[in-house]
C-alpha cells in the first residue's frame, strides 16, 4: 500500500537518464548524501548513483503541496572534486546557495541537457580553487 503512494521522481528520473544512454542507479536509501541541501521542509525521496561522467551522484529533494502552494521538487547534482588539499588547512564543508532556479515540475533532462551539466561541472573542476 505504501508503494501506491511514494513518490516516484527518482525512479522516473533514473530510468530517464538509462533511456539517454547515462547509466544511473537507485542507491539504498539513508545514505549520508540525502542530508545535503535538505532541510526541515523537505525531504529527500533518495540517490541516485552515476557511476560515469563528472556528476557522480543526485539528490532528489521534496516539498509537498498544501492547499495553496503545489508540491516542488529540486534536483542536487554532485561533482566530486579529488585534488588534494594542502595539509595545514582545516576543511569546513557547507553549502551556499548563490541563486535558486526552482520549478514545480519534475527534472527530465534531454541529451543536450545532460551535456551541457557535464560541460559546467568541466568549467567547475578546471577552476582555481579559492582557500
Amino acid at each position: 500500500m505504501k508503494e501506491i503512494f511514494r513518490d516516484k521522481s527518482r525512479d522516473e528520473l533514473a530510468q530517464n537518464l538509462n533511456s539517454l544512454g547515462i547509466r544511473a542507479d537507485l542507491a539504498e536509501r539513508g545514505r549520508t548524501e540525502e542530508k545535503v541541501e535538505n532541510s526541515w521542509y523537505q525531504r529527500s525521496l533518495g540517490i541516485i548513483d552515476v557511476p560515469e561522467g563528472l556528476v557522480r551522484w543526485i539528490n532528489i529533494l521534496k516539498k509537498d503541496g498544501s492547499k495553496n502552494s503545489p508540491p516542488r521538487w529540486w534536483v542536487i547534482l554532485c561533482i566530486p572534486d579529488e585534488r588534494p588539499l594542502s595539509n595545514h588547512k582545516a576543511v569546513d564543508i557547507k553549502t551556499i546557495r548563490k541563486k535558486s532556479l526552482q520549478v514545480d515540475r519534475r527534472f527530465k533532462p534531454t541529451n543536450q541537457d545532460w551535456a551541457t551539466i557535464q560541460k559546467i561541472a568541466d568549467y567547475i573542476l578546471s577552476s582555481a580553487r579559492v582557500y
